[in-house]
């Protein structure tokens, strides 16, 4: 892939309305500060994602839609966001993160498994994550 096409779609992703509009239900992460993210909540869910990648393009509106939803729900789960692309020594690489988009889990700071496979559509989004809260909360019975 060409570094400055790659680079030149990276900046207008970061300046569309898309990125703009959405702050407020997704949490930004970078490699600075994803721990302390994954340490302030017991339940994260993360898209893993480059800003070059079509499918993660076209994942945004879903993602931020997913978030809104939680927000306005009142579901206990944190939503973020991490451009692979953009961070250097790359904590993306570290959590094996190797296609993007790549959605992940986190229980008080440790990945859940099985990988989410559930798909990339709202009610599969919002459905994951019902029943994870669902199954974490039988699991503390």
């Amino acid at each position: 892939r060409d570094p400055i096409e790659a680079k030149s779609e990276s900046k207008m992703f970061f300046n569309s309305p898309a990125y703009q509009n959405h702050t407020d239900y997704v949490t930004w992460l970078t490699n600075d500060t994803l721990t302390n993210f994954l340490q302030e909540n017991e339940n994260v869910f993360i898209d893993f994602f480059a800003t070059w990648c079509g499918h993660s393009q076209r994942l945004y509106p879903t993602w931020f839609d997913f978030a809104k939803a939680v927000q306005r729900e009142g579901l206990p789960v944190a939503i973020g966001a991490l451009a692979c692309d953009r961070e250097p020594n790359n904590v993306c690489e570290r959590l094996g993160v190797q296609g993007f988009p790549n959605l992940k889990w986190f229980i008080n700071g440790t990945e859940s498994l099985p990988k989410y496979n559930w798909g990339r559509k709202y009610m599969a989004l919002l459905s994951y994550t019902k029943e994870k809260l669902q199954n974490q909360t039988k699991m503390a019975s």
